[in-house]
């Protein structure tokens, strides 16, 4: 039941983005209209690095890379600054840009499923951030800028390797919040 509720958490991310244009699901019919591309998914793409044309594309507001093969998010991040949704999960990401603290607009990032060592504390900047999804990296410590998130109402880092310690004090930095957390384990 809980994993179906985090998937709806995440789908629902789409469709709230249903009434604001068309879902561009290649960068070729992309790349004809770049002023009119607000949503971008480009999962399932066997990408290894994300197409420098995707950080032209200025009005873009949800952006889905979910199983691909990337290995780290570029700098240029910083450019899609009307981004509200990112989504990157399921790849193989070791690290997140500090440029990420840039994206003002962005309310949620999916980056569960990666191999993500460190929270980057430029994430501290991102006031509108409400969903924060960081399951199943290689987290063992979150950093106190991140109490700076008023308004984050979901914050999963579970199956990362966190000590009790860690765990409780990430908690007392964010009393408002439900932070999930449980035992890492070597499942596979």
């Amino acid at each position: 039941m809980r994993l179906f509720l985090i998937y709806l958490l995440c789908c629902s991310s789409l469709i709230s983005f249903a009434q604001e244009g068309k879902l561009y699901f290649s960068m070729e019919d992309a790349k004809q209209n770049p002023k009119e591309v607000y949503k971008l998914d480009l999962k399932k793409s066997k990408l290894k690095a994300i197409p420098a044309e995707v950080f032209q594309f200025e009005n873009l507001k949800y952006l889905s890379l979910k199983k691909n093969k990337l290995t780290s998010i570029p700098a240029d991040i910083k450019n899609l600054k009307n981004l509200e949704v990112l989504i990157l999960s399921k790849n193989k990401i070791e690290k997140l840009p500090p440029e990420i603290g840039e994206l003002s607009k962005l309310e949620e990032l999916w980056a569960g499923e990666n191999e993500i060592l460190d929270v980057p504390p430029e994430l501290g900047k991102l006031s509108n951030l409400k969903k924060l999804d960081l399951w199943s990296n290689r987290i063992n410590t979150v950093p106190v800028e991140l109490a700076e998130l008023k308004n984050l109402k979901f914050f999963d880092l579970r199956v990362n390797p966190f000590n009790d310690p860690e765990i409780d004090a990430a908690r007392e930095m964010m009393p408002w919040l439900k932070v999930e957390f449980s035992l890492s384990c070597n499942c596979f």
